[in-house]
């Protein structure tokens, strides 16, 4: 017995149907996308409770005065610290106070006229 599908308004053997669409049976056709605030109970980190909404855990954040990260990598690079002057110069001096001798400048040889 066979079984027979429907493609393009003429009904054809199941097995040599293909597919409805290359992509799939429901490619073709519209689906709303749907984001769900539900989540499986999961503990916070930020304050020990446990939560089953994405909304009321990123409410508690927020408030705490943390910021939510997606999976996308930052746009921005917080800049890195200025060094302090005298902690460097302190270490600076420990070095060389500890034997440190740094290796000879490399001298070039200057054009005519360039002294």
């Amino acid at each position: 017995m066979s079984r027979y599908v429907q493609r393009d308004g003429a009904l054809v053997e199941k097995h040599l149907a293909g597919p409805l669409h290359p992509r799939g049976p429901r490619a073709g056709l519209a689906t709303p996308m749907l984001v769900r605030d539900h989540i499986d109970a999961v503990q916070s980190m930020a304050d020990g409770k446990v939560y089953e909404s994405k909304s009321a855990m990123r409410r508690a954040y927020r408030n705490l005065g943390f910021d939510e990260l997606g999976n996308d990598a930052p746009t921005t690079v917080a800049p890195a610290p200025e060094p302090d002057p005298q902690a460097t110069v302190i270490e600076a001096y420990q070095r060389v106070r500890d034997g440190y001798k740094p290796p000879p400048l490399e001298t070039s040889v200057l054009p005519e006229g360039c002294e």
